[in-house]
């Protein structure tokens, strides 16, 4: 199979899961809303009865770990956008050593965000550019609304650049935490679903247990390194793909702390349709939007 069609084959998997929503953690209770009529969807003041959570933390040090969860939520719903120098790096190696398929200039913009807790939508539309340096026209653009099924773009293909995926992988932490209001937190908590580590004092780890939620699949996990977001595996099923996303060096920008490397891991878990792929965005000259 010709190289260039496999990618794009790969890609497209990849786009499609994204898509598909994967991150998403639904409600865990059938029928029953994520709001409660006295609370916030996200209010940082959660806390969960420590006696229904599995972990050798004390309680404490379970709050500890729950409010570090919430600061990163709390930061990751108020971004709306990034402007930066970024690579792209296929496979599975050192990407720092790598050579990229392509080295440009990106913007993204986020519009019509939507962060009620209810999960009836996608929490936003966004907008990509993509061009060989911060002074030049852009090359392509993409405008992504999957609530009203948009998806255009405008200008030439870039080789190496799947204007979609780049995108969707810049914005992967708002929507993680856009799909976990504190229902959902609790919920995962709550059941079982979730077994609480402390690797180190500044590595926490949310790991999910042999426990399957009432659609049949593990809960995602999520890793925290210094006090920010550092890795998250998607829910899944046997025999089905999920993705594994890390998210590394860490850089200050308008008082938010956006990530410098993201790795891409599409596992087939089993799945011989469904070949594994990786990809790497290296990411410099960070400037990130709040609202």
């Amino acid at each position: 199979m010709d190289a260039k069609v496999s990618r794009r084959a790969a890609l497209g998997v990849i786009i499609a899961a994204l898509a598909a929503g994967p991150f998403a953690i639904r409600s865990l209770r059938k029928k029953k809303p994520n709001i409660s009529p006295d609370e916030a969807p996200y209010d940082n003041t959660l806390s969960v009865n420590p006696d229904l959570v599995q972990t050798d933390l004390s309680p404490e040090q379970l709050q500890d770990a729950l409010n570090m969860l919430l600061a990163e939520r709390e930061m990751w719903l108020k971004f709306r956008g990034v402007s930066v120098t970024i690579k792209v790096i296929p496979g599975k190696t050192e990407a720092d050593a790598a050579e990229p398929a392509c080295e440009g200039f990106a913007r993204l913009t986020l519009d019509n965000v939507h962060l009620d807790g209810d999960l009836k939508v996608y929490p936003f539309a966004l907008k990509f550019a993509y061009s060989q340096s911060k002074d030049a026209e852009p090359l392509t653009e993409l405008t992504l609304d999957r609530n009203n099924n948009v998806r255009e773009i405008k200008g030439q293909s870039v080789e190496g650049l799947a204007p979609a995926f780049a995108a969707q992988l810049l914005t992967t932490p708002l929507e993680i935490f856009a799909a976990i209001p504190n229902q959902a937190i609790r919920d995962i908590l709550g059941t079982s679903l979730w077994t609480v580590k402390q690797v180190s004092p500044d590595h926490l780890l949310f790991e999910p247990t042999n426990e399957l939620n009432p659609d049949g699949f593990f809960a995602p996990e999520m890793e925290f390194d210094q006090g920010h977001f550092a890795k998250f595996v998607s829910k899944h099923m046997e025999e089905q793909p999920f993705t594994v996303i890390t998210f590394g060096s860490h850089v200050e920008s308008n008082g938010f702390y956006y990530p410098s490397r993201i790795h891409f891991t599409l596992d087939p878990n089993g799945n011989t349709s469904v070949e594994e792929t990786h990809l790497t965005l290296i990411l410099s000259d960070i400037s990130v939007d709040v609202g």
